[in-house]
C-alpha cells in the first residue's frame, strides 16, 4: 500500500510539473504566438483551473464517480486551452502529456485506455481553422498533426504498459505481504503448539513421576514389610530344625531379590523420562516451519551445546531465534541465515547472522526490546549490529545461570 501511495504522488507531481512547463513555455514564447492580449489572462485562469482539477483528482482518486467528473472537466479545460495554438503545438504537447498522465495513472485499465483514446481523438479533431478573438487561426500542417497524434499514441501505450507493470508489482507486493503475515501467524501458532506440547509433556512427566514414586514406595514397602514380618515371627517362634531355618532364609532372600528387581525396573523407567532435547523438540521444529513458509535457507551449527537446557533458558533462546528469523525475512529481506551456538567456560553464545539489508542498529523495535528484556533477566546481554555480510544478533548468557537452572 505504501508503494502505491508513493507511485500516485510521483505521477501527481509529474502532471503538475508538465503543466508548469506549459505555463513557462507560453509566457516565454508568448510573443511568437501572435495571440490577443486577452488570451494571456484567459490562459492563466485556465491553467490554474487545470492544476486545481489535477489536485482534486489526486485527493478523491478513491471515489470513481467524483474522479470521472473531474476528468471530464479537466479534459474540457485542456480542449479550450489547446484550440487557439494552431500550428504551434509545443505548449499543447505538454498539456496533452499531463492529461494522459492523470487519466492513465488515476483510472484502471481498460477505462484509462478508452478515456485516453477519446481525449486524443477530440484533441486532434479540434486542430481546425477557426477565429479566436476575431483573429483567424490556421490548422497545423499535416506533418505536425501526424506527429502530434503519434506522440499521443506512443505516450498512451508506454504509460498504460507502465501502469500495468506497476499494478502487477503492487499485486506481487500484496501477495508477499500476505505470505509474510501468514508466515508470522504460522510461526506464532507453531510456537504456541510447542509451548502447549511442552507444558503437557511436563504435566504428564510430573504425574508419571508421582505415580512411579508411589509405585516404588509400594514395592519397597511391600518387600521390607514381608521380610520384617517373617523375621519378627521367627524371633517369636524360632525354627525347630535346620531345614525350617533354611526355608525362612531362602524365602527372605527371594523377597529381597524380587523387591530389588522391581525397584530396578521402576528406576530404569524413571531414567528414561528425559526432558525435551533443545535440538529436536523446539528450535529444529521452528526452523523447519520457517524454511517451509519463507523458502529462506537456514543453517545451524550446534557447536558444543548440551542436549538439555532448562525450559526457562530454552524459551529465551527460542524467542531470540524466532524474532531474529522473522525480522531477517520481513525487514532484512534475507535469503540466507546462519545460527551458531557455542559454550565456553563463562557463557553460552548464540550468533544469528543473515545476508539481508539490515537496519538501524541504534533504533530497537518492539521485538528487539522484548528479546533484550528476556536476556537481561538472566544476567546476559544481546547486541544487534550491522556486519559486512548483513545483520547479526549476538546473545550471551552466563554459564553459571545455566548451572543454577540445571
Amino acid at each position: 500500500m505504501k508503494s502505491r501511495k508513493i507511485t500516485r504522488s510521483l505521477f501527481f507531481l509529474i502532471s503538475l510539473i508538465l503543466q508548469a512547463i506549459a505555463y513557462i513555455q507560453f509566457h516565454y514564447g508568448g510573443m511568437s504566438y501572435e495571440l490577443p492580449g486577452e488570451w494571456t489572462t484567459d490562459f492563466n485562469i485556465l491553467i490554474f483551473i487545470s492544476c486545481s482539477f489535477t489536485i482534486l483528482i489526486y485527493i478523491f482518486y478513491k471515489n470513481r464517480k467524483t474522479i470521472l467528473l473531474f476528468f471530464i472537466l479537466r479534459s474540457i479545460v485542456f480542449f479550450i486551452i489547446g484550440i487557439p495554438f494552431g500550428n504551434l503545438l509545443d505548449v499543447e504537447y505538454m498539456l496533452l502529456f499531463s492529461l494522459l498522465v492523470d487519466v492513465i495513472f488515476f483510472t484502471h485499465f481498460p477505462t484509462n485506455l478508452v478515456l485516453s483514446t477519446i481525449i486524443l481523438s477530440i484533441s486532434v479533431s479540434l486542430q481546425l481553422p477557426m477565429s479566436i478573438y476575431y483573429i483567424p487561426r490556421n490548422a497545423p500542417p499535416i506533418i505536425s498533426m501526424v506527429s502530434y497524434g503519434l506522440f499521443g499514441i506512443a505516450v498512451t501505450i508506454i504509460m498504460i504498459l507502465l501502469r500495468k507493470s506497476l499494478d502487477e508489482n503492487s499485486r506481487n507486493n500484496q501477495l508477499i505481504d500476505g505470505m509474510d503475515g501468514m508466515m508470522t501467524r504460522l510461526i506464532g501458532v507453531n510456537k504456541e503448539y510447542l509451548e502447549y506440547a511442552s507444558n503437557i509433556k511436563k504435566e504428564s512427566t510430573t504425574k508419571e513421576r508421582k505415580r512411579i514414586i508411589q509405585e516404588l514406595h509400594d514395592i519397597v514397602g511391600k518387600s521390607f514389610t514381608n521380610i520384617f514380618a517373617m523375621m519378627d515371627a521367627s524371633l517369636k517362634h524360632p525354627p525347630s530344625d535346620l531345614n525350617e531355618q533354611k526355608e525362612i532364609y531362602t524365602w527372605a532372600r527371594e523377597q529381597a531379590q524380587s523387591g530389588l528387581d522391581e525397584t530396578r525396573v521402576v528406576l530404569y523407567r524413571m531414567r528414561e523420562m528425559k526432558e525435551p532435547d533443545i535440538k529436536t523438540k523446539t528450535i529444529v521444529n521452528l526452523i523447519k516451519t520457517f524454511q517451509q513458509a519463507t523458502r529462506v535457507e537456514v543453517k545451524v551449527s550446534w557447536g558444543n551445546l548440551p542436549s538439555f537446557i532448562h525450559t526457562d533458558i530454552n524459551l529465551i533462546i527460542y524467542n531470540v531465534i524466532q524474532e531474529s528469523l522473522v525480522n531477517a525475512f520481513r525487514h532484512g529481506k534475507a535469503t540466507e541465515i546462519n545460527i551458531i551456538f557455542w559454550m565456553n567456560d563463562e557463557k553460552l553464545l548464540l550468533s544469528i547472522e543473515d545476508n539481508g539489508v539490515g537496519g538501524n542498529s541504534n533504533k530497537k523495535g518492539i521485538g528487539q526490546s522484548s528479546m533484550e528484556l528476556r536476556v537481561n533477566e538472566t544476567g546476559g546481554s544481546i547486541v544487534f549490529r550491522q556486519t559486512k555480510r548483513g545483520y547479526e544478533v549476538l546473545m550471551s548468557i552466563p554459564r553459571e545461570k545455566l548451572k543454577n537452572h540445571e
